[in-house]
């Protein structure tokens, strides 16, 4: 056995790499996703509330983020919030509420094509107006595609 070997096409039914260094891969299907997730301390009083995680992407491709916020306080008829979901500053999500249905569970999603280097994804409630005692817990998931 030989410590090093060079094959132009092979084809290979099953193997077991300790190590591997591949200059490019190319998977059947499509691509490869690597997630990530962050779970972020409540915020509360007056706002706004900001939660912001960083990703790197290695290589050229697609960051989907998805953002759950937890909405808390009590709101009247009058009251109202805005949450907005944010990837690497452009706004990709934003949704005005008024009244009681502002708290609670909202979702909020988005995607973008992005280069190389290390990305923001932030969620955002701003616009608080008229709420008692409000306060927002958040979790964003977030999908790096390559490709």
């Amino acid at each position: 056995i030989t410590s090093s070997a060079q094959i132009n096409d092979a084809v290979i039914v099953n193997t077991k790499i300790q190590n591997a260094a591949v200059d490019t891969l190319k998977v059947a299907g499509d691509s490869i996703t690597i997630t990530d997730f962050t779970d972020f301390s409540t915020q509360s009083g007056s706002g706004p509330y900001t939660f912001t995680t960083v990703v790197n992407l290695a290589y050229s491709g697609d960051i989907v983020a998805i953002a759950n916020i937890q909405m808390g306080g009590a709101a009247g008829d009058g009251d109202t919030a805005t949450f907005k979901l944010y990837i690497d500053g452009t706004v990709m999500t934003s949704i005005s509420f008024t009244g009681q249905g502002l708290i609670g569970l909202h979702t909020m999603s988005g995607s973008k094509s992005l280069g190389t280097g290390f990305k923001t994804v932030q969620a955002q409630v701003s616009g608080l107006s008229g709420i008692v005692s409000p306060a927002a817990d958040c979790q964003i998931t977030i999908f790096r595609r390559y490709r």
